[in-house]
């Protein structure tokens, strides 16, 4: 739930069917990626995520492509960007504190994160045009190991939110 090294990749093909008792029929394909940089201070993370969906097919509201939620654009209104295909890709620095008591060194409970990211959306991902941008700050409370409280506050296009929840965003 908080890595601090390593790659993520994940492609996923879903297809939906009125032969298993659906209402629709579409495809949806998504690309996850993700890479972990662990910096020369220990606790210290550079974290990168692209983030890319296409739809296909009759696909309901609740299931297309969607920009603004507390785990890619934090800034947008949940579900306010929404359509068949989405890119997206976030840049975040993760930072938790170290402290010192005498001649030992322990992990302090507390850090900090900011993020740059932009994400886009189309009927098609050739089509993408309108850029949505986003950056914040956010800060940390570990409540066990490798598990984090989290606030996070950014800003974007028109926008801003304030999330509080559990977990990385990704």
């Amino acid at each position: 739930v908080n890595a601090y090294k390593g790659i993520l990749a994940d492609l996923s093909l879903v297809n939906y069917n009125k032969f298993m008792g659906g209402e629709n029929r579409f495809w949806s394909v998504n690309l996850d990626f993700r890479k972990f940089i662990p910096l020369q201070k220990p606790r210290h993370t550079l974290a990168f995520q692209l983030k890319a969906t296409q739809t296909f097919g009759d696909v309901p509201w609740s299931d297309m492509a969607l920009l603004g939620t507390p785990f890619d654009l934090r800034s947008y209104t949940w579900g306010r960007y929404r359509d068949k295909a989405m890119v997206v890709g976030t840049l975040e620095y993760r930072h938790m504190f170290n402290a010192k008591t005498g001649s030992s060194n322990f992990a302090n409970k507390h850090g900090f994160v900011s993020w740059i990211g932009t994400g886009s959306l189309a009927p098609k991902l050739n089509h993408l045009k309108k850029i949505l941008p986003s950056a914040g700050i956010g800060y940390r409370l570990e409540t066990q190991s490798r598990m984090n409280f989290r606030v996070d506050y950014g800003v974007g296009k028109d926008a801003n939110g304030l999330y509080i929840t559990f977990n990385e965003a990704f």
